[in-house]
């Protein structure tokens, strides 16, 4: 094998230099240059939600129809909730009008004080009377006693003052006989009296606890948690319209409906 030339050899040797800072360079830029920018996301281990549209319906199983109430004179509406309101028991949901109620409120417990002060009267003159009959009764007691020990004295009176003595005895046993007579008359009276004044009262305390109840039942409050649902009623000339502030109704008329919420459930077709 002939060899080379020096000056033949000079060209391989720098080209094989240059392939060799070639790739001591490429080397280098893949050993401290900037590593590839890939996407990354962190992953977690928790439930899994997916949302799926449905149509179907969503109802109470059981529901309060709230009403206005009897007997409480004027129903006219002066505060309402309103529908889709959530309320929680015992809140207010309708408040009418109380001027009617409590004016005949303070009529009958202008009554009622009337008749207990009638009783008290009564029972005062029942006594004083009471009184004066038994000191009547007493004293015609006396006086018969008197009469009798006079009337035991005929023996050694004369004729005509023993038949005095014996009409004197007469007269105080009647006397006695009389006011007693009176004593148990007004004793009867007076019991008699006494019922028909206490009957009086009883009436009169009736008609004032039925008002309180009536102007209790005039504001009406959430029997449960709930969602109020406003109902309609009629009135011209605009038909069929829910209820508000302002509007006059009549007992038993359905006001609003309060479904309770525990109830609720959804039908639909999945």
């Amino acid at each position: 094998m002939a060899f080379l030339s020096r000056q033949s050899r000079k060209p391989i040797l720098i080209a094989a230099a240059f392939l060799l800072l070639c790739g001591l360079a490429f080397g280098s830029y893949r050993l401290f240059g900037s590593p590839v920018k890939l996407p990354t996301a962190e992953v977690l281990r928790k439930d899994f939600v997916d949302y799926i549209e449905v149509k179907g319906q969503v109802k109470a199983l059981r529901s309060n129809m709230i009403t206005a109430p009897y007997s409480a004179g004027d129903l006219q509406i002066m505060k309402l909730a309103s529908s889709g309101d959530k309320v929680r028991k015992g809140d207010i949901l309708v408040e009418f009008d109380t001027t009617t109620v409590k004016q005949k409120l303070a009529q009958d417990q202008s009554a009622l004080k009337s008749a207990e002060a009638e009783i008290q009267q009564s029972r005062a003159n029942a006594k004083l009377k009471e009184e004066q009959d038994v000191t009547d009764v007493m004293a015609a007691k006396f006086a018969v006693e008197k009469a009798r020990l006079d009337a035991s004295k005929q023996e050694i009176l004369s004729k005509i003052e023993g038949e005095q003595a014996q009409l004197k005895l007469s007269d105080a046993e009647q006397k006695l006989k009389e006011n007693e007579a009176k004593l148990k008359a007004n004793r009867s009276s007076g019991s008699a009296d006494s019922v028909t004044l206490q009957q009086k009262r009883d009436q009169s305390a009736f008609l004032v606890a039925q008002d309180q109840s009536a102007l209790q039942a005039l504001t009406v409050r959430a029997p449960l948690d709930g969602v109020v649902t406003l109902q309609n009623h009629w009135q011209p000339p605009n038909g069929m319209v829910a209820f508000r502030q302002g509007d006059r109704t009549t007992p038993g008329v359905a006001i609003a409906e309060l479904p309770d919420i525990s109830s609720i459930k959804v039908f639909a077709r999945v």
